[in-house]
């Protein structure tokens, strides 16, 4: 501990949702272990915006999950623009709003590595001809989820909608139906925030989910 903690990007950070001014400051002048700091207090834990109003379903969400998906109520959290109330994805921190989704992580290897075996066997299929397509537009997506598959599986984590929802893929499509499930009880809740839907990224672990946090930090201010 040092006394970074008086440095005016970090003495700005306060409350649960920073200013997208504080964050972008933050964001700007913060070493490593300052955004690996950040990334478990403020991305990791606490009441996500969404949520902001229903803490106590936040929790039950969590832990519906993770009955359904056989982690821990902790290793599930919230991340995106529902977790400040605005996204990190482009310079203009769109708020948070009925064309969002909700963006849930789960950090678990065996998961991931279920997740991986589920996406390799789609890969295999589409490469082998076995999973075939006379739609141009839907092979020429295939090629493109595949690509990313490619890319993120060595970075540790794998993305929901990339592998088609087929049951032989049984580990991706167990939770396209567990998170297909969870938007359609939020949706129920007619006072909840009006959301898109809830989607997914199953992390190999802690040090994968705080890298790609990072670099999700970083890419908010190109």
């Amino acid at each position: 501990m040092n006394s970074s903690y008086r440095e005016k990007h970090i003495v700005n950070l306060v409350g649960q949702y920073p200013s997208c001014q504080h964050l972008k400051l933050f964001i700007e002048n913060g070493r490593g272990e300052e955004v690996k700091s950040f990334i478990r207090l403020w991305m990791k834990e606490g009441i996500p915006y969404a949520f902001k109003e229903f803490p106590f379903l936040y929790q039950q969400c969590r832990e519906w999950i993770a009955d359904q998906v056989k982690v821990k109520p902790h290793e599930i959290s919230l991340v995106g623009s529902g977790r400040f109330g605005y996204s990190l994805k482009s310079k203009d921190f769109r708020i948070f709003g009925e064309k969002s989704d909700l963006d849930f992580l789960i950090v678990s290897e065996s998961k991931f590595n279920e997740c991986v075996e589920a996406s390799n066997l789609f890969i295999k299929d589409v490469e082998s001809g076995k999973l075939f397509t006379h739609n141009p537009a839907l092979q020429n997506e295939r090629t493109e989820d595949i690509k990313y598959i490619k890319n993120n599986i060595p970075k540790g984590f794998i993305q929901s909608g990339k592998v088609p929802t087929l049951y032989k893929y049984t580990a991706t499509q167990k939770l396209e139906d567990i998170f297909d499930q969870i938007s359609s009880i939020l949706h129920s809740i007619k006072i909840f925030p009006n959301f898109t839907k809830a989607s997914y990224r199953v992390y190999r672990d802690q040090c994968s989910m705080e890298r790609q946090l990072t670099q999700n930090l970083r890419s908010a201010l190109k």
